[in-house]
């Protein structure tokens, strides 16, 4: 079976990263991070919405700076702030514009 996949320029060479093992994308200035499912994290020099445009649905951009794989979400945390927990350990927080979005999202799920 044939995944979508991101091609990431390393100094050793070219490396091909599958879409399901990006458990999410950071936004920092013209670079992006993606933090990989096995823990690893590879900066591009590609900014969030050029990436976003990339990845295909299973991706949402909960913050200005930060867009999540769905696939790789293990809990959410519904309080003063929307946060969601990854599955590599980390916790985000979904914007306050985007947190409706996001809940609307999972009703039709």
């Amino acid at each position: 079976m044939s995944y979508p996949q991101i091609i990431i320029n390393t100094r050793a060479g070219v490396r091909f990263v599958k879409e399901m093992d990006i458990v999410a994308c950071k936004a920092d200035g013209n670079y992006t991070t993606l933090l990989l499912q096995d823990g690893k994290r590879h900066t591009i020099s590609k900014k969030l919405k050029d990436i976003e445009i990339q990845l295909s649905k299973i991706f949402f951009r909960i913050h200005h700076s930060h867009m999540v794989n769905l696939e790789h979400l293990v809990s959410m945390k519904n309080g003063h702030d929307l946060k969601v927990i990854l599955s590599e350990g980390s916790e985000l927080e979904v914007s306050k514009r985007r947190k409706g979005e996001f809940l609307t999202l999972f009703k039709r799920l």
